[in-house]
């Protein structure tokens, strides 16, 4: 691998962050609410879902599962940042940003300089592709800079001696893939295995100890977004394969589905395929510092710029801030924002911004002002780009966040793509609230990842019971099948009622 920059930063202690999973919640009211704001399904654009979404899919309030972590939330680490290039050209380069942090403050300065330990353990939490490429613009040639894709890299929960933090079956996954897996089960078989005792372990970490997913998963528009669509995409494909539909095999449909959310392996990906040749990363989830060195033998190590905090110049985080371990609304909403914004940053490849939002107007609209932002890299004009995130912050985060409609809200932030994020919240007129969140490590805590089989199965059924709500009114609502508008699938495993003969 050609590693072209790297940077550390000295981090502080943080309080114990909680798991806080995805729940779904597709009561009655909330699907009379979806099929309005869709058009009984015909409109599922995240504009549309926005609002609604962040109340069907929510981090659950109530937990007690504290997210293990190397070394506890209270030991300081190092964070990190390093470019590696994929491929150039001679007008075009692909560049892979890949963030994380370490065991513990493997670095100190000396006589001779800043000494780094080559023992220190290097975790990844997400990584980025960058394409840059020369164009000619009318002062001449410069170059244009796009997100590719990224990723967070979530690994299982362990504890430091890599026993499994809580029960036997470890970690699971609840990204739209895994949810859609789960759906593909024969309903006879599923109840019957469930039964017997038998856990459906798909969602695991059968065959490594990290899996990467997409960062539009941290955000439940996208996340109900891209779910609903590849349901209404894979049925009407189906549809098409059988039109006469007489026999609707449902578990093919979730397959379809899940093929259009698939996520992307990590032992495809070009810098882990490389790391796991040298190293033994997919196995241990980490790699030493002396093993980067190895592999990159003719970068400057010396050079790494070391950024450690100066003493006492701001307060501690650790016991100063609002624990995150609240069932609130100022805890929910905050944790839904912070989940959320990095996606939205690297989207509009913003490092950081600081900006306020509230809606506490005479016309009770939501209004977002930025006064600061930085790049990710050179190329992009702010004057575009941060109108544009702001305006999506708006429909898209702030709205979801609120725990109910017109909820009043007044918020100040300071978001970083690989830092800290920083929180001042008030809700309904309440008392402001300060938060911090370790946004270099948030690969720990998405909303994606669980410890309980019953998330599993409470999201499955969540997608679900949406499909067949909006699928009914689709089915419904013209008899002209000249005109009739696509459907989502009205027969699902373990319901009746649709009057069609099931597969199985």
């Amino acid at each position: 691998m050609q590693l072209l920059d790297m940077m550390l930063r000295e981090m502080k202690e943080y309080d114990d962050v909680p798991i806080r999973s995805y729940t779904g919640n597709a009561c009655p009211e909330h699907l009379d609410a979806l099929e309005v704001a869709t058009e009984g399904g015909r409109d599922l654009s995240a504009s549309r879902l926005s609002g609604l979404a962040g109340r069907i899919i929510r981090p659950i309030a109530d937990t007690d599962e504290r997210a293990a972590i190397v070394n506890g939330w209270g030991e300081q680490k190092l964070m990190f940042a390093m470019k590696v290039m994929v491929r150039e050209s001679r007008t075009s380069q692909q560049i892979c940003l890949i963030t994380g942090y370490t065991d513990h403050v493997g670095a100190s300065n000396s006589l001779k300089g800043v000494l780094l330990d080559e023992k220190m353990c290097l975790y990844f939490n997400s990584v980025t592709r960058i394409h840059r490429g020369i164009i000619d613009t009318p002062r001449g040639q410069r170059f244009s800079t796009s997100i590719l894709k990224s990723n967070q890299i979530i690994s299982k929960q362990s504890n430091p001696d890599f026993t499994l933090a809580r029960g036997a079956q470890g970690s699971m996954t609840m990204r739209p893939e895994d949810i859609f897996s789960r759906n593909t089960t024969n309903s006879v078989f599923a109840e019957r295995a469930r039964r017997e005792g038998s856990m459906d372990l798909r969602g695991g970490y059968a065959m490594g100890t990290m899996k990467l997913s997409n960062r539009l998963n941290t955000s439940p528009t996208r996340y109900f977004e891209r779910s609903i669509k590849a349901l209404a995409t894979a049925d009407s494909g189906d549809g098409l394969i059988d039109e006469m539909q007489h026999e609707r095999d449902t578990t093919k449909i979730f397959k379809d589905a899940r093929g259009q959310v698939r996520e992307d392996a990590i032992t495809a990906d070009p810098v882990f395929e490389e790391l796991s040749q040298d190293t033994n990363i997919m196995h241990d989830g980490f790699i030493t510092l002396g093993e980067l060195m190895m592999m990159n033998e003719d970068f400057d190590f010396d050079s790494i710029p070391v950024y450690f905090h100066e003493k006492g110049t701001k307060k501690n985080i650790r016991g100063e801030y609002t624990p995150w371990t609240g069932m609130d609304n100022e805890t929910v909403a905050t944790t839904m924002l912070v989940n959320a914004l990095p996606m939205y940053l690297i989207n509009h490849q913003l490092a950081s911004i600081h900006f306020t939002a509230t809606n506490m107007n005479t016309m009770g609209e939501m209004v977002v002002l930025a006064d600061s932002a930085f790049p990710i890299e050179e190329g992009p004009n702010l004057r575009d780009i941060v109108p544009q995130f702001c305006q999506r912050l708006e429909r898209e985060i702030l709205l979801d966040i609120l725990p109910y409609d017109d909820c009043p809200i007044d918020i100040e932030v300071d978001a970083t793509t690989s830092g800290e994020t920083y929180v001042k919240i008030s809700l309904d007129g309440g008392q402001y609230e300060e938060f911090v969140f370790p946004t270099f490590l948030d690969s720990v805590v998405p909303p994606v990842i669980t410890e309980r089989q019953d998330n599993m199965d409470n999201m499955a059924a969540t997608i679900s019971s949406i499909a067949e709500s909006l699928g009914h009114s689709l089915n419904h609502d013209d008899d002209d099948d000249n005109n009739r508008p696509s459907r989502i699938i009205t027969d699902l495993p373990g319901r009746t009622g649709s009057g069609r003969k099931r597969s199985y």
